[in-house]
């Protein structure tokens, strides 16, 4: 008869996933699309890039580091409210919260939160800023800023959001509703129209000037 022996398996300790890196320079974040359904109904729907920026101390002179989420390895989840919802976009090393609040006629973000833990070495930022309207526009339309928009979370994090088109609780048939644009958008839009008019009234001018100046008769000296 052979004799039971009960073998123990030691699990080996989980090796943790090191954070990510920062980079010394801007670059362009790429856009992701990120969607949080309220059973089979859509309730949030972001497209935009996102670049979260640190800096160790809160001297203007300090270096500031970048990192920009990558939407190929960003999960979305979140929550569906009738007057509050939230978008939570978690990746390697972190995560970004944005919350939406529903008036009566309008709705915006309220508070935007965020966490980055990095390696090399190994240091975490946080911040939240509450209380705030961003990005409000009109319910049952959809925020749209290609600008750069840039919100302070804390002395040592900054996020900042670029080519964004949003929207939140109400839907037609899953898409977007109508674009509200940003003022910034508006502005550097109307910039080249109000230069090139302008310019047009300029050369208006001076025109109107020379066809005056050549029909003035000539008031030369008369031989006596």
């Amino acid at each position: 008869m052979t004799a039971a022996h009960n073998v123990t398996h030691t699990a080996s300790p989980a090796t943790a996933a090191p954070g990510p890196t920062l980079a010394p320079r801007p670059s362009s974040a790429k856009i992701g699309v990120y969607q949080v359904l309220n059973g089979s109904r859509l309730c949030i729907k972001a497209e935009l890039g996102i670049q979260l920026i640190v800096q160790d101390k809160e001297a203007a002179s300090s270096p500031q580091r970048y990192f920009n989420i990558e939407p190929n390895a960003t999960r979305a989840s979140g929550n569906c409210g009738s007057r509050k919802s939230n978008l939570l976009l978690h990746f390697q090393g972190g995560f970004v919260n944005l919350t939406f609040a529903k008036g009566e006629k309008s709705y915006y973000i309220s508070e935007v939160g965020a966490h980055l833990t990095v390696s090399s070495p190994e240091k975490a930022y946080q911040g939240r800023k509450s209380a705030v309207v961003m990005f409000e526009t009109v319910v049952g339309h959809s925020f749209k800023c290609v600008s750069e928009q840039s919100i302070q979370l804390s002395a040592h994090l900054q996020l900042k959001t670029t080519n964004v088109q949003l929207q939140a609780f109400d839907f037609e048939e899953g898409g977007f509703g109508n674009a509200d644009e940003c003022l910034s958008d508006r502005n550097r839009r109307d910039v080249p129209v109000a230069l090139g008019l302008s310019i047009t009234g300029l050369l208006v001018v001076l025109l109107t000037a020379c066809l005056v100046a050549r029909r003035k008769p000539s008031r030369g000296y008369q031989r006596i």
